[in-house]
């Protein structure tokens, strides 16, 4: 089954271990990135595993480990080197995911609109409650409408709208005139709707 424990011959537990015998296994959709130096590598499926287990669409930063992926009992620097080797993690991703406060991609992460709408047991959420949204900033690469993010949390731009109001207060049926100074659609990582 799936842990996060000290697989054999490991010093420190992978993020991701796919261990004795487990069968279909979909490992998609996700982003690994440890902010300490470890031992192990981020995802590790073993030999007894490796056949049923199907991995894609998957953020595994490389570049703090020696290697990225622990497939079938071969290491793996990165997924380019997975993908050759064994025709997994096709669409996956090993440079830095970029992820700011709270987790959430910041751009240029390669998590925005590049998930697998189509991976099993996908949620219809993410994991503060809300839906895909399309960075516009950011091009669609994913699978369905190409605007789902991978891991937990989807990113969304916010909307900042600057204006000035000729009072704050006035009586009931009077005017108050709103002028708008400015739109920004940006690049803040933050969560808010505004």
């Amino acid at each position: 089954g799936l842990r996060s424990n000290f697989p054999p011959g490991e010093k420190q537990p992978g993020s991701l271990s796919v261990l004795d015998g487990a069968t279909g296994t979909t490992i998609e959709n996700n982003v690994f990135q440890v902010s300490c130096p470890i031992t192990s590598r981020p995802v590790i499926v073993d030999a007894a595993s490796a056949a049923t287990t199907t991995l894609d669409y998957t953020v595994v930063e490389a570049g703090t480990w020696d290697d990225a992926y622990g497939w079938a009992g071969t290491s793996y620097h990165n997924a380019s080197a997975l993908a050759a080797a064994t025709g997994q993690g096709v669409h996956d991703s090993s440079v830095d995911p970029h992820l700011g406060a709270g987790y959430v991609p910041t751009e240029p992460s390669p998590a925005i609109d590049s998930a697998d709408a189509g991976a099993p047991g996908l949620p219809a959420l993410d994991f503060d409650g809300m839906t895909a949204e399309d960075d516009p900033l950011v091009a669609n690469t994913g699978t369905g409408a190409g605007d789902l993010d991978r891991g937990a949390i989807e990113r969304t731009d916010p909307m900042i709208v600057h204006y000035t109001l000729s009072t704050t207060q006035a009586p009931t049926g009077g005017t108050i005139t709103v002028t708008l100074s400015s739109v920004e659609i940006g690049r803040a990582s933050c969560r808010e709707r505004v």
